[in-house]
């Protein structure tokens, strides 16, 4: 599915135009990644925790290294799915 469709299908189960639900999932979003860049971590109860780690990571060409990545942990709900 993607992001589109779930737009199309939010929209007509609640009855919001297809623009504002749109306006309502990117400012989700972009909420996420600002919290997650800046080191934070979001806690959705029952769906899951949205966070980042530090990683070290093997490169052929810089040996090895930290990075930091997304990670994401499913909660009890998806978990059951």
């Amino acid at each position: 599915m993607t992001k589109k469709e779930l737009i199309g299908i939010v929209a007509g189960e609640t009855g919001v135009t297809k623009k504002d639900t749109r306006a309502v999932f990117n400012a989700i979003f972009s909420h996420i990644q600002e919290e997650m860049g800046s080191g934070g971590k979001i806690i959705i109860t029952g769906f899951g925790t949205f966070e980042t780690a530090d990683r070290k990571c093997r490169s052929p060409g810089d040996g090895v290294r930290e990075m930091t990545v997304p990670v994401f942990r499913a909660g009890e709900n998806l978990k059951r799915i």
